[in-house]
């Protein structure tokens, strides 16, 4: 078992200042708390072990507790892993980041569309989730 882990290649994670211009925040703010630290944590979104990867899209910066605390989640349950890391607050970079893409480039309202297409409950995060496709497939074509 030991010798399994030896053989293992080093994983290639995004840096942290790498992760805060995906998600347009800051390098020593969590994402969950909103509270100022050193050292933040990579935060897999959708868990390693249910096929979760190391790419910007799927990691977040959170501080050791909140990171601590966070469930585990499977892909079927990627957007409650989006509502628990990034919508606690209504108002933080990445909503801004969306607002921004959609109404300046594409012409649409967030809430108009949130309201429209989801509900207040679990629009942001299925939203998110469409867009992260969207700037994913963007990423690996520039």
């Amino acid at each position: 078992m030991i010798a399994d882990l030896a053989m293992r290649p080093r994983r290639k994670t995004p840096s942290v200042k790498r992760i805060a211009e995906f998600w347009e925040c800051e390098t020593d703010r969590c994402c969950k708390c909103r509270g100022f630290f050193k050292g933040l944590e990579r935060a897999h979104l959708v868990d390693r072990c249910y096929g979760g990867l190391d790419g910007v899209q799927n990691l977040a910066l959170l501080c050791w507790e909140c990171h601590g605390m966070m469930p585990s989640f499977k892909p079927e349950r990627e957007d409650d892993a989006y509502e628990y890391a990034f919508c606690s607050w209504r108002e933080g970079p990445w909503h801004r980041k969306v607002r921004k893409e959609l109404s300046e480039v594409h012409g649409v309202e967030v809430d108009d569309l949130i309201r429209d297409n989801w509900g207040p409950m679990w629009g942001w995060a299925k939203l998110i989730r469409e867009l992260k496709l969207f700037w994913a497939s963007n990423e690996e074509a520039a």
